[in-house]
């Protein structure tokens, strides 16, 4: 086994762990794809509702929602450049309480 194969058998398991059994009807490379690391966890979500309403899931389309997600979170990050996450979700939070309570 080769180390690539390897380092991609230890990300599906660290990704998915004991879930695994109900993705079965997802190739080994839409696997590999979605458990990256690099592999934002909205797309990981996306690709596996589509899989459990029993759509197919082919690794062209697993990798366009990893684009699509990626491309999504380098806007958010140009959006709001001075504001770490953790700035950014205390900003968030602010404001939805601030429109709750008018």
């Amino acid at each position: 086994m080769s180390d690539q194969s390897a380092r991609n058998y230890i990300h599906v398991a660290e990704r998915f762990g004991g879930k695994i059994k109900n993705f079965l009807n997802l190739s080994s490379s839409v696997l590999y794809s979605l458990a990256a690391p690099t592999t934002p966890q909205s797309a990981v979500d996306q690709a596996l509702e589509l899989a459990e309403e029993g759509k197919k899931v082919t690794h062209a389309m697993a990798k366009k929602l990893i684009e699509a997600e990626k491309a999504r979170e380098l806007a958010d990050k140009k959006t709001f450049p001075s504001l770490n996450s953790t700035r950014l979700n205390a900003a968030i939070h602010t404001k939805c309480y601030t429109l709750h309570k008018q």
